[in-house]
């Protein structure tokens, strides 16, 4: 079991797991100075959000819906989308910059008149064109449904040109 395993199957912070290693050091032949030097110099917070994302679909699909329901309502579809798309940018600011992940974000108003299989093809488009880390999809209480995805960014050929797709 690693480091980030640890941490997740116990629902522990990092600063948790270090006041742990510290007090069982007080009773325990620990070399609490030398396990913390240790554990800095592997742990990573924006590894450990990724590791969090990939291991947990309604985690990711939560703060989705979160983010989403925090977006002010009164404003025309196209504002409401925007902001959704920066409070994502936002959130996994972090994650594109040092892993090069970007979201996808797609929000099906509720009388655009998409079916369940369109959707469905479309996400499945989305897996064979992108290399998707997690995805979500989720309706809001006015019936939109809303399809949020982390994927890395498509990598340029060896000749500089797009693979093909």
């Amino acid at each position: 079991m690693g480091l980030y395993d640890y941490l997740y199957e116990f629902d522990l912070t990092y600063d948790k797991l270090r006041t742990r290693l510290y007090n069982l050091s007080q009773f325990l032949p620990i070399d609490y100075k030398k396990m913390e030097k240790e554990l800095d110099s592997i742990y990573d917070e924006t590894e450990y959000d990724l590791f969090k994302i990939e291991q947990s679909q309604k985690q990711f699909e939560s703060n989705c819906y979160m983010l989403w329901e925090s977006v002010a309502p009164a404003q025309s579809r196209q504002d409401q989308y925007d902001e959704f798309c920066h409070k994502i940018d936002d959130r996994y600011h972090a994650i594109h910059k040092k892993f090069g992940i970007n979201a996808y974000v797609r929000v099906l108003w509720y009388d655009s008149d998409y079916d369940p299989e369109e959707i469905s093809e479309e996400i499945l488009d989305l897996g064979k064109r992108l290399n998707i880390k997690q995805y979500c999809t989720f309706k809001d209480s006015k019936d939109n449904t809303i399809i949020v995805a982390l994927h890395t960014t498509p990598q340029l050929a060896e000749a500089g040109e797009i693979a093909d797709e």
